[in-house]
């Protein structure tokens, strides 16, 4: 397993061109993200993560329980200047956000993918999978996450459906012809498989190219090694 950094630590991602620095876009001829996510169910794993500054949220990004206890998110979601975070779970972020937010007992960061992993109080009912098997080029997935607003001007979970574009095992990389925005950083890029919603990758950044589409960490079975083993981390007193 590549290293790890249980705790705070560095929160920013650094490759051959420097600093990272995340950015998404839309995809034109795409479909849009709807509200009324067809099940339920999904909206409920589903995370906002608000980053705060002297009281002002300033900073917004998603992530997804993979365990009763355990978020899984991307690990850029925090490099922005913040005093604390809140993480709240539903469809609705905005009106859930002062009665359920969950509280962080120890955040585990990836030293080399953009993710990370946050033991939360208190177990919940329902949770993703996650990819017992990678995805295949043109299948569809599907991501949702708080990266729209309601046209009511609410943060709430949102959901879209393309097609995916590439795979690159070697970086870790998945691309996909999905809307999105900044707040969706960390979404579960997941397939509905025998019944279940398994997770094939987590939403990082945009390609820079409309033809791959917008891109995350495909998470192989190496990688989900990689998160169990952050889990086991994140568990460890």
């Amino acid at each position: 397993m590549r290293k790890l950094n249980p705790g705070p630590g560095r929160n920013y991602l650094f490759g051959n061109s420097g600093l990272y620095t995340p950015y998404s876009i839309v995809i034109p001829g795409s479909a849009g993200r709807r509200l009324n996510l067809n099940d339920t169910t999904v909206a409920e794993m589903i995370a906002s993560i608000q980053l705060i500054r002297n009281d002002l949220v300033v900073g917004i990004g998603t992530g997804f329980l993979i365990a009763p206890d355990i978020v899984l998110t991307a690990r850029h979601v925090f490099s922005g200047a913040h005093d604390r975070y809140n993480i709240a779970l539903g469809f609705d972020a905005e009106a859930s956000v002062g009665s359920s937010i969950k509280q962080v007992r120890r955040k585990v960061t990836h030293n080399q993918l953009d993710l990370c992993v946050l033991l939360i109080e208190g177990a919940q009912k329902q949770w993703f999978r996650l990819a017992t098997h990678p995805p295949k080029i043109d299948e569809d997935a599907d991501i949702a996450g708080y990266g729209f607003s309601h046209s009511d001007g609410r943060l709430r979970c949102s959901q879209g459906t393309g097609s995916i574009t590439s795979l690159d095992p070697r970086s870790k990389s998945i691309w996909y012809l999905i809307n999105t925005s900044s707040g969706d950083s960390g979404g579960p890029i997941f397939q509905q498989r025998a019944g279940h919603y398994e997770v094939v990758g987590v939403h990082s950044e945009g390609a820079g190219d409309v033809l791959m589409g917008n891109q995350g960490v495909l998470l192989d079975d190496e990688v989900v090694s990689d998160i169990r083993e952050m889990v086991s981390l994140a568990k460890e007193q």
